[in-house]
């Protein structure tokens, strides 16, 4: 599985909660700020793009990135600390 990161950012102050069923739905997923997601999956960037961009407007903006590493700072909570560290684990990056 790859780790991916999404970023959205709905404009007009919509609901974005049909986006985030299909975040979600990802049987891996970790929210680390409002509207910043890390998900595992097994599809590639443009399925994934694809599938969640059903669920946004024209004139929102949607960004995918396939993570290989990553660091942490102020994030909403101490919980996702330590996911961040199941992330690095998860991508082999050293702790």
């Amino acid at each position: 599985m790859k780790l991916y990161q999404i970023n959205y950012e709905l404009r007009n102050e919509r609901d974005d909660s049909g986006l985030l069923e299909k975040i979600q739905a990802y049987d891996t997923c970790i929210m680390l700020l409002k509207s910043c997601w890390v998900i595992a999956a097994d599809q590639s960037i443009s399925q994934i793009m694809d599938n969640l961009a059903t669920a946004i407007e024209s004139n929102d903006a949607l960004l995918v990135t396939q993570l290989s590493e990553i660091a942490g700072r102020g994030i909403i909570d101490d919980a996702n600390a330590s996911k961040i560290m199941l992330i690095r684990k998860h991508i082999g990056q050293a702790a």
